[in-house]
């Protein structure tokens, strides 16, 4: 599993105004939100899945 809760702002945000985040394991991309004291993960999709904005 990525260290998306110990290093999350490693990845570059998707989006500045929404602020959500991409990391890839294996085969599934993690979409994730920095908040002030946790990650929120937001969904986790097959990589070979096409992502929308509503997707996320």
């Amino acid at each position: 599993m990525p260290q998306v809760g110990r290093y999350p702002v490693g990845r570059p945000a998707l989006d500045e105004e929404s602020g959500v985040r991409r990391v890839t394991h294996a085969r599934y991309n993690i979409y994730y939100r920095i908040n002030m004291d946790h990650v929120r993960i937001l969904r986790i999709l097959h990589g070979a899945r096409q992502v929308g904005e509503d997707d996320i």
